[in-house]
């Protein structure tokens, strides 16, 4: 391709080039470890809130919002209770973000014009997009069994003492066909999200960093968080289907995804999808944003070595 065909204007949003696949995979995982633990707290909170079921025409609930539902977690468990479910976030989080940053990375590399100098041309939304899905179905093996534990682990503070298991128990009760239910839900959470996100941020990206490829790390933590509230929001009720698809010994029984979201509009209304919607964007807006932000720069530290 000549100087004269290139078909988009020159912009330095280059993926790696010195970090091969398996190193992208791990800085991945270090990065994801990082995000989630400094949001873990709210996804405590969003798992218990879209759990709750409240019947239409009444106000039966346990929590009422957000802060209330932080504030009886803590009074009635402790601050560590906040924190229940972490170990089995940290065993899912190094594969799930290390596969899904490391194939992002790979597959914008095979969408990028190289011109063999050096310099490369930005990718449309819809390459940004398209690279997307696969990331989001690429971590799907890992990210759906460790989902449904934590969700277990999580619910458990919601029982009464006698009735509350440990991690080994919930395991026992799961099984290993139940490891995978609502894998469904999951896939279409994630390949939606991961299109609207990834195809949001990286043509953000593009467009604000500069020639000589610097992007003010407060500029970076921006556009990712930004660009989760956006995929986020969109996404939450495949997320509020798959939870309650996820949760083991719950009162309601379902078919499947689609009888799922079924009966909860016919028995809550359709808003009940967004349940947890607020600290569902509160978890994986900042939680991308640091995520994203610290792979990044580790990325970068990597390729001046």
């Amino acid at each position: 391709m000549t100087q004269q065909e290139k078909p988009v204007p020159h912009i330095r949003n280059a993926p790696p080039q010195r970090v091969n696949f398996a190193l992208s995979w791990l800085l991945g995982g270090i990065s994801g470890v990082v995000g989630a633990s400094c949001v873990y707290p709210l996804d405590m909170i969003k798992t218990r809130l879209q759990n709750q079921k409240t019947v239409i025409g009444t106000n039966t609930r346990m929590y009422n919002g957000i802060i209330d539902c932080f504030s009886k977690i803590v009074k009635n468990e402790g601050v560590i209770g906040l924190y229940r479910g972490l170990p089995a976030q940290w065993i899912g989080i190094i594969p799930e973000k290390a596969t899904k940053l490391a194939m992002n990375a790979y597959m914008r590399k095979q969408f990028m014009y190289y011109n063999g100098d050096g310099d490369y041309y930005g990718l449309s939304i819809v390459q940004e997009g398209m690279a997307g899905p696969v990331a989001g179905l690429s971590h799907l093996i890992f990210t759906s069994p460790y989902e449904l534990v934590k969700i277990n682990l999580q619910l458990q503070g919601t029982r009464e003492a006698h009735l509350k298991k440990n991690f080994r128990q919930v395991l026992s009760d799961i099984g290993f066909k139940g490891l995978f239910r609502g894998m469904d839900a999951c896939a279409c959470r994630d390949v939606l999200f991961s299109i609207l996100y990834f195809g949001m941020y990286g043509t953000l990206k593009g467009r604000y960093i500069s020639d000589s490829g610097f992007l003010p790390i407060s500029s970076q933590l921006i556009l990712g968080t930004v660009s989760g509230v956006f995929a986020s929001s969109i996404a939450t009720p495949f997320d509020t289907i798959k939870t309650r698809l996820q949760t083991v010994g719950g009162e309601e029984k379902y078919n499947n995804m689609f009888d799922c979201g079924k009966k909860i509009i016919q028995k809550e209304g359709p808003t009940a999808l967004f349940k947890g919607v607020g600290p569902r964007i509160l978890i994986i807006s900042p939680l991308f944003g640091i995520t994203l932000l610290v792979y990044e720069q580790l990325v970068k530290f990597f390729e001046k070595k």
